[in-house]
């Protein structure tokens, strides 16, 4: 799953990954999905944060915490983000197995969140 977030001008894909999943059960101390959105539903700043960061370095970028705390890059456009990929974990959950992911489109388009929450068209 890949979504786009725009940074300082910079489009940068976010991807929720079977690496990034396990980082986040790590970084929360939890064992599963289930729980990593449980901590999700009131994440705290820090936790916003490192999501984000594990979500963009899955998707190729190298951000570091100071970088990203210095970007034009709002709370609520960070927040969107995590909750579009994670929206889209959830509409897929229920596929049946053996059924590809690949062979479903996605229901919302990945199109880039710009810094100030708008979704760009």
């Amino acid at each position: 799953m890949t979504h786009e977030i725009i940074i300082d001008g910079k489009v940068y894909p976010l991807r929720l990954t079977m690496a990034a999943l396990g980082e986040l059960e790590e970084y929360f101390s939890v064992t599963n999905i289930v729980a990593v959105a449980a901590r999700l539903a009131k994440p705290s700043a820090l936790d916003v944060v490192q999501v984000l960061l594990i979500l963009l370095r899955a998707g190729g970028a190298v951000l570091d915490r100071e970088t990203l705390a210095k970007s034009d890059l709002s709370p609520i456009t960070a927040v969107k983000a995590i909750i579009a990929l994670f929206a889209e974990l959830t509409e897929n959950a229920g596929e049946r197995p053996g059924k590809s992911q690949e062979a479903t489109p996605s229901k919302t388009a990945a199109q880039p969140i710009s810094s100030n929450g708008d979704i760009s068209p």
